[in-house]
C-alpha cells in the first residue's frame, strides 16, 4: 500500500508540470528579449552581437502596424517557450500563410508537450485565418528538431533552397549599384 502511494504521488508530482499558452504582449518585451538571446546561443550565436534591441521588439511587434505577433508558453508563472510568427501571402495559392521565424523551448522544459502545444496554436490561428500552409526553416544540423517536425507531417522542401539579401546587398539593388 505504501509503494502504491508513493508511486501515485510520483506520478501526481510528474504530471503536475501544467503549461499554459497566451499571446504576448508590451509587457513581455523583456522576457522575450532574454528568450531570443537565449536561442541564439543555442543555434552557436553570441547573442551580445545580435543588433537585436528591445525597442525594435516594442516597434515592430506593438507598433501602429506589427510586423510579427508572439505566443508564449507559461509554466508556474514564469515564461518557459515562445513562437515568434507572421504571415505572407502565397501568390500561387491566393491565400495567407503563417510563417513560424521561431520555436524554442528552454532546455530544462523540453520533453514536455511545451513546443507542440505552441505549434498547435500556430496551427489552430492559420486554420482559423484560411492560410494554404504554415512553414518554417530548420538548421540542417538540428536532427532532433527535423525529426520532430516530420512526425508532426512537415515536408522537407529539398527542391527550394533560401535566397537571403542582407542590409548591404539589397541596399545596392534598391540604389541601382547591382
Amino acid at each position: 500500500m505504501l509503494k502504491r502511494l508513493i508511486l501515485l504521488a510520483l506520478v501526481t508530482f510528474s504530471t503536475a508540470s501544467a503549461f499554459t499558452t497566451r499571446p504576448a504582449t508590451e509587457n513581455d518585451v523583456d522576457v522575450v528579449y532574454d528568450l531570443i538571446c537565449e536561442l541564439a546561443q543555442f543555434e552557436g550565436k553570441n547573442p551580445n552581437n545580435l543588433p537585436l534591441t528591445k525597442e525594435n521588439l516594442l516597434h515592430y511587434g506593438f507598433g501602429e502596424h506589427p510586423y510579427y505577433c508572439i505566443e508564449l508558453a507559461e509554466k508556474e508563472g514564469r515564461v518557459v517557450g515562445y513562437a515568434l510568427y507572421s504571415y505572407g501571402f502565397s501568390g500561387h495559392q491566393g491565400k495567407p500563410f503563417l510563417y513560424l521565424d521561431d520555436l524554442y523551448v528552454q532546455p530544462s522544459e523540453r520533453g514536455q508537450g511545451i513546443g507542440s502545444a505552441l505549434l498547435k496554436q500556430l496551427a489552430t490561428q492559420a486554420k482559423s485565418l484560411g492560410c494554404c500552409r504554415l512553414e518554417w526553416l530548420a538548421f540542417d544540423w538540428n536532427d532532433r528538431a527535423i525529426e520532430y517536425y516530420e512526425k508532426l507531417g512537415g515536408k522537407l522542401r529539398r527542391d527550394l533552397l533560401l535566397i537571403r539579401t542582407e542590409k548591404e546587398a539589397y541596399h545596392q539593388i534598391a540604389d541601382g549599384i547591382r
